[in-house]
């Protein structure tokens, strides 16, 4: 962990991301019995802080949003993709229930 894999932006700066990023709301999502805010979100992934625990890239996630537009408790699975110099944990959403996908496309 702590160390910097590759950046989401093509050689000439653009972005290669193919969702639009959201940095409010944020969601709140749960991991082992803990709690995180994200620091961005999209329909395709979000980034949080450090994670309670060593992860690396590649590992898979099982979480829940916990509340957010009527959502409680609602699960999904995450894949890491990035891991930041500063701890932050970059995922994309692998599994996500419908009533998720139906709140994340209404923002």
């Amino acid at each position: 962990m702590g160390k910097e894999t590759s950046d989401p932006k093509f050689a000439d700066g653009r972005e290669q991301r193919q969702h639009s990023r959201h940095v409010m709301p944020r969601l709140t999502l749960r991991f082992e019995d803990h709690k995180y805010k994200t620091t961005d979100w999209s329909i395709g992934g979000f980034q949080i802080g450090r994670f309670h625990r060593p992860v690396r890239v590649g590992e898979t996630l099982e979480g829940s949003v916990v509340t957010w537009r009527g959502l409680k408790h609602e699960a999904f699975k995450a894949d890491v993709l990035r891991l930041g110099s500063e701890g932050d944990v970059s995922c994309r959403f692998l599994t996500v229930t419908r009533a998720i996908m139906n709140a994340i496309q209404r923002v």
